[in-house]
């Protein structure tokens, strides 16, 4: 587990190793936007016919635009900005699009996946953390389990970044922007670039300021800016023009937006400092919906949306990647503040609604699974002598499938190997009363299943 507390924020997620990678599409049908919900298609892929490419077999899963349900009162807030800018002078696409991922995490009722990568002892390198801690969304990126996912239904997807320039003390399973005394600091620098002609008097003033260390905004060369993105969402605008403020709550503005949850059925948002929303609220599992996630309170905005349909992984399954991508085709807007003829007070905001232009797409391979069960060291036929109601039973290995025969029982199924932690998952062909998890110990040439049986190699 690990504990994140940045600007009054405190997340507790499961701590699995599992890699992000920046990569392209490798879908050769393309893939759809689905406005907002996460994308469940599925590539059925067989690598066995040619080992040098992939050959789509099949695919199932949505490939159309699907509408969200009408907002409720609780967007307003938000609404209610967007209606307040003026004029839209133009749209435009970043050229990059940088974010520091905290975390992406796939689950149902009972059990969570973090599908990016942990913050650990190697985190503290600038070029380590640049590689894997960030994600430039203006390609795929694709997230690969190095950790097996187990099979089931998957009914939601919590997405959490940073939007700011940060400084984050780490140490002692406390991830603090204000830990007193972290193992070491890590200073966080999400961004984005994009060219934008004639907004040069926009942020002048702000192009020298800094916080810890870093640009807010900075001018490159011609028209180019390189921002944080914070700076592109309604609490930055909010502080700065009191007219964008709630009218009913002047001096209070909508806290940054760094939370996406899909889930259950509704589309509403928890907005801190927007009338008729909490000041902190908890991220518990009964809000979230995240088991095991820990309780802690944050000042973050979150949007919900629902699951367009859950995420199936099967029993026979042996790999499974995540492609996630976000929309970025005219992203960033201008407006004109009312004030058509001064650019001056032009506000540069991402767009309306740039939250529903996520979304993850997973992809199932069956194939050989990638510890590659055919070197397997425990092929052949096991016999379990230790008594228990296995005993007398007899497994059979082969390349990624077992099968047991005890009496007039007989029992087949797949089965996929951890060589790091010696850990063998076996899942039953038609029913789940047979399916284990069992340890290798090669020294002794034994696979134990905690609590039940343990099998010896047939000589």
């Amino acid at each position: 587990m690990k504990k994140v507390l940045s600007v009054l924020s405190v997340i507790v997620v499961c701590l699995l190793g599992i890699t992000g990678c920046p990569t392209g599409n490798d879908d050769p049908s393309g893939s759809s936007k689905l406005n907002g919900f996460i994308q469940p298609s599925v590539q059925f892929v067989n690598r066995n016919a040619s080992p040098s490419k992939s050959i789509l077999q099949s695919r199932t899963g949505i490939s159309r635009a699907v509408d969200l349900p009408e907002p409720d009162a609780s967007l307003n807030p938000l609404r209610d900005f967007y209606d307040k800018l003026g004029t839209l002078r133009g749209s435009y696409t970043p050229t990059e699009f940088k974010l520091f991922i905290q975390e992406i995490v796939l689950h149902n009722n009972e059990k969570g996946y973090e599908l990016d990568y942990p913050i650990t002892a190697a985190s503290k390198d600038e070029n380590f953390a640049n590689a894997h801690h960030y994600a430039d969304f203006v390609t795929s990126i694709i997230l690969k389990p190095e950790i097996y996912i187990d099979p089931g239904t998957y009914t939601g997807l919590f997405f959490f970044f940073f939007t700011a320039n940060e400084k984050m003390g780490v140490g002692k399973g406390l991830w603090s922007q204000n830990h007193p005394n972290p193992d070491f600091w890590m200073n966080i620098n999400p961004r984005i670039t994009v060219t934008i002609p004639g907004i040069s008097n926009v942020w002048e003033q702000d192009v020298q300021s800094r916080f810890y260390g870093k640009f807010d905004v900075k001018k490159g060369s011609g028209d180019t800016y390189q921002v944080v993105p914070e700076v592109l969402q309604p609490t930055y605008w909010q502080q700065r023009y009191q007219d964008l403020q709630d009218s009913n709550n002047p001096g209070e503005w909508i806290e940054r937006i760094q939370m996406f949850a899909y889930q259950g059925s509704d589309y509403r948002a928890i907005l801190p400092g927007a009338v008729g929303h909490p000041r902190i609220w908890s991220t518990d599992p009964q809000t979230l919906l995240v088991p095991n996630h820990g309780s802690g309170e944050t000042n973050n905005s979150v949007i919900i949306m629902p699951l367009s349909e859950n995420i199936t992984i099967p029993k026979n399954a042996t790999g499974v990647k995540f492609e996630v991508q976000w929309d970025l085709d005219g992203i960033v807007e201008v407006y004109d503040h009312g004030t058509p003829n001064d650019t001056s007070d032009d506000i540069v905001v991402l767009a309306r609604n740039f939250w529903e232009r996520f979304s993850l797409k997973p992809t199932i391979d069956y194939d050989a699974p990638p510890s590659s069960v055919v070197d397997s060291p425990f092929l052949g036929i096991w016999v379990c002598a230790d008594g228990g109601n296995y005993n007398g039973a007899v497994v059979t290995m082969t390349d990624n499938t077992w099968t047991m025969s005890l009496g007039g029982l007989l029992v087949t199924g797949m089965y996929r190997y951890g060589p790091k932690t010696q850990t063998i998952r076996g899942y039953a062909d038609n029913s789940d009363d047979y399916d284990f998890t069992a340890t290798y110990d090669p020294v002794a040439e034994t696979i134990s299943i905690k609590g039940a049986a343990t099998f010896t190699r047939q000589r």
